[in-house]
């Protein structure tokens, strides 16, 4: 932030590349509040996406949405999502 830039993270929970335990790994190292992690904050998934080498996702189910928008850092990093698209409020409105 020192000098004017801003990283963040994300967390790739969409894309079910990493384990749970590895993606807490992944964030905890890049984003946490205990240590000098570079990360500003954290980019949350809000969608899963399709198999197959064409790009498709569908939204996580609302539960799992409503989670995500209650997260917060202790520490005041940024919590962001992507994308709004897949919010529960744009079904019908915005395509995916």
């Amino acid at each position: 932030k020192a000098t004017g830039v801003n990283v963040w993270v994300q967390d790739g929970s969409g894309v079910d590349k990493l384990t749970a335990e590895q993606r807490e790994r992944y964030l905890q190292a890049s984003a946490d509040c205990q240590s000098p992690a570079p990360a500003s904050g954290v980019v949350y998934e809000l969608f899963v996406a399709g198999k197959g080498k064409t790009f498709t996702a569908k939204p996580k189910p609302d539960a799992e949405i409503a989670s995500l928008l209650a997260k917060r850092s202790s520490c005041g990093k940024d919590t962001l999502y992507f994308s709004l698209r897949y919010l529960p409020v744009a079904h019908g409105i915005l395509e995916y």
